[in-house]
C-alpha cells in the first residue's frame, strides 16, 4: 500500500496577514482560493512549496478562540527550506533553534508553530503527532510510516496537556491512498474537492482524512 501526505489544514484569521507570511516570507506559492467545503461562508487557501505537491489549506475564522499545541491534534509543521538568516527575515516570529533537532523555530501570525530545516530543495517534510497513548497511538500511525514523496515523516510524541482547537492550531491532516484496507473503518466516503475521502480519528483523538483520487 503507498501512503504520502497530500494536504494539511490549519485554522487563521487573517487572510492578508497569512499571505505575507507564507508568500512572502517563507516562500509558498498561493494556488487556490475558495470557500471549505464544509461551510460556504468560510474563506480557505491553499499554499505549496514550489518544488513540492502538498498542500497548506488555512481556513480563515476571525472570531474563532485561539488554539493550544497538545494532545490530540498535529503539533509543529516541519518545513524543508534553503538556509537564510530567519531571524532577519522573520523578526520577532523567530523563536531560535530546536535544541535536539537544530531546526529553526518559528510561529505564523497566528501561533502556528513551524520548524525549519536547511535543505537545498524546498519540501513539507512532516508533522508532529502529539499524543496521551503513546503505544496506541504508535500502533495506528504504523500504516503511515516511510511515507512516500518529499521525504514526509511522522514524529509522534507524548503531550500531557491536551490541544484545543482554534486559530493557530491544525484542524486536520490528509493522506493519498492507494489500496487502503477496508477495515480500517472511518466514515462512509463522500466526494470533495480532491476525489473521495472518508475520515477517522486516532487513538488520542487527532482528525485524519484519507484521500483516493478520481
Amino acid at each position: 500500500m503507498k501512503v504520502s501526505l497530500h494536504h494539511v489544514t490549519a485554522l487563521a484569521r487573517r487572510p492578508q496577514r497569512s499571505f505575507e507570511f507564507y508568500v512572502e516570507k517563507l516562500g509558498f506559492e498561493f494556488v487556490w482560493k475558495g470557500a471549505s467545503q464544509d461551510n460556504e461562508a468560510t474563506p480557505q487557501y491553499d499554499f505549496r512549496l514550489p518544488e513540492d505537491d502538498v498542500l497548506l489549506s488555512l481556513q480563515f475564522y476571525p472570531r474563532c478562540q485561539r488554539g493550544q499545541k497538545g494532545a490530540g491534534f498535529f503539533g509543529s509543521l516541519v518545513l524543508g527550506l534553503p538556509e537564510r538568516d530567519w531571524n532577519k527575515i522573520l523578526g520577532r516570529s523567530y523563536r531560535g533553534r530546536e535544541e535536539k533537532s537544530g531546526r529553526h523555530v518559528v510561529v505564523d501570525p497566528d501561533g502556528l508553530e513551524i520548524e525549519i530545516e536547511d535543505r537545498e530543495q524546498s519540501a513539507l517534510l512532516g508533522l508532529e503527532v502529539l499524543c496521551s497513548q503513546l503505544s496506541a497511538e504508535e500502533a495506528f500511525w504504523q500504516d503511515f510510516r516511510g511515507l512516500e514523496g518529499a521525504l514526509h515523516s511522522l514524529e509522534i510524541a507524548r503531550s500531557r496537556c491536551p490541544g484545543i482547537l482554534g486559530y493557530g492550531s491544525f484542524h486536520h491532516a490528509a493522506f493519498l491512498t492507494d489500496g487502503w484496507k477496508a477495515t480500517r473503518g472511518g466514515s462512509p466516503p463522500r466526494s470533495t474537492r480532491w476525489g473521495v475521502s472518508s475520515y477517522l480519528y486516532s487513538p488520542s483523538g487527532l482528525l485524519v482524512e484519507r484521500v483516493s483520487l478520481l
